[in-house]
């Protein structure tokens, strides 16, 4: 029989925890994408073991398709972050491997241009993300260790 205690183990997520970062002067307005790379910029500072994958993300000029990783390689070099090539299913399951290799690794994939090319990639996230990342936790851990973070950018409005 259960334990009665283990009731709640795979029911709630770990609470979220606030951390004090960066923002916009008052009055001013962020635009998503500016938002995303600052909270970018403060995760890679504060973690050196989080990685950039995906395609595009380390172009100077550009920085993914919607300019949401713009300088995230001048400023932690190409060891961190880097191209992949433009295969779906390649970059989600290269980050899956990175990050069994060596748990304590993050990992932030953009895995492809829109995310309309989600459909290649389904199985590796699907079959290979979720069930091995839901099926490692050890017992009476309650939360969600999941240590890749997906991007996939969808639509396009200059003012986001």
């Amino acid at each position: 029989d259960p334990a009665p205690e283990s009731v709640y183990t795979f029911v709630e997520p770990t609470p979220w925890q606030p951390v004090e970062t960066a923002t916009p002067a008052e009055g001013d307005k962020w635009k998503l994408r500016e938002a995303i790379n600052e909270t970018l910029h403060a995760e890679f500072t504060r973690n050196p073991d989080t990685f950039l994958w995906g395609q595009d993300v380390a172009s100077k000029d550009k920085g993914g398709v919607f300019n949401v990783t713009k300088g995230m390689e001048a400023a932690f070099g190409p060891e961190r972050v880097f191209n992949g090539p433009i295969a779906e299913d390649y970059i989600v399951g290269t980050a899956n491997g990175m990050v069994r290799y060596k748990p304590e690794l993050r990992v932030v994939i953009e895995a492809a241009q829109f995310a309309d090319y989600i459909w290649p990639a389904m199985e590796q996230i699907v079959e290979m993300t979720h069930d091995y990342w839901r099926s490692r936790r050890p017992a009476g851990h309650r939360g969600w260790d999941y240590p890749i973070f997906e991007g996939w950018p969808g639509g396009h409005n200059p003012e986001v």
